[in-house]
């Protein structure tokens, strides 16, 4: 991200230098630095728990990498901001762009933008599913993230079954977060740790973002926002015995996302070990297939 400015002059150069000793982003220094849309956007950036490597990456991509099509649609913002001001420009005398010259380059930035039409090949009705219990001696674990806008909180839920029968629950909240590809990689770590605590060693995660999925599978070239999530789950998983993950539906993923849910109403870190919370029980009847 680009900030829109400073509040003030400072000798800080570089991204650490705003972080706490724990690794944590210092807020304080981050108010009295930047403008309050550039501090909302800072600190909903994920960190990890131990420092990590710098690297460069491309803002316009979820992926991080720089890809031809993106770097056209920058191009035609900046041709749509150029129109914008050189009207301003114009309508206060000042000199601005030719209105011929700047329809020609739109009309080049379309034509090299333009894609195939879709045939309108009608889609195949999806059919109904639901969580499928993991083959004898596996953990699964999903993982959900919900927002609280209202409260400017964001809430990760994980949900522990072996078999059909439940193992834990656990979640907590983080505030300042919106992002959903943030907030469901937040989730994927905290049910990672969750089973290391619990000395889960065989353990499938699921989750209901394909675009957490896709990241996971190519993290050895991952350049996104939530890389440093991703670098430090890498590490975690060579802590187990089998790790792995894998995508499921939304409906396949409801007692994670009522876990999520319920959290985010609340503010704080929440787990469950033995017995399941009440709010579980009847996600529980509604997305288990017990064959």
């Amino acid at each position: 991200m680009r900030p829109m400015g400073r509040l003030k002059d400072t000798d800080l150069v570089m991204v650490n230098e705003l972080l706490t000793a724990s690794n944590d982003w210092n807020e304080p220094l981050i108010r009295e630095i930047f403008f309050a849309p550039d501090v909302d956007s800072i600190l909903s950036i994920p960190l990890r728990s131990t420092r990590g490597d710098d690297w460069l990456a491309w803002s316009k991509e979820k992926s991080g990498i720089y890809t031809v099509r993106s770097a056209y649609k920058s191009l035609m913002d900046a041709l749509m901001y150029s129109i914008w001001s050189s009207r301003n420009n114009l309508t206060h005398g000042e000199s601005g762009f030719s209105p011929a010259k700047t329809m020609e380059m739109v009309k080049e930035t379309l034509q090299t933008l333009e894609l195939p039409r879709d045939k309108g090949v009608p889609k195949s009705a999806r059919p109904e599913c639901k969580w499928q219990r993991p083959p004898d001696g596996v953990v699964k674990i999903n993982s959900d993230g919900a927002v609280n806008v209202n409260d400017n909180l964001a809430a990760t839920g994980a949900v522990a079954r072996e078999g059909v029968v439940f193992r834990g629950a656990t979640g907590k909240t983080y505030r300042g977060v919106s992002d959903p590809l943030t907030v469901e990689s937040l989730a994927f770590r905290d049910a990672v740790v969750y089973a290391r605590s619990r000395g889960f060693t065989n353990v499938v995660f699921e989750v209901d973002s394909e675009d957490l999925v896709r990241l996971w599978k190519n993290r050895a070239n991952d350049l996104s926002v939530v890389k440093q999530v991703l670098d430090e789950i890498s590490e975690l998983s060579l802590l187990f015995t089998n790790f792995s993950l894998v995508h499921a539906r939304r409906e396949a993923n409801q007692a994670a996302h009522s876990c999520a849910k319920y959290i985010s109403l609340q503010d704080g870190s929440f787990s469950w070990d033995a017995e399941p919370p009440a709010f579980l029980v009847h996600s529980f009847g509604a997305d288990c297939n017990l064959v």
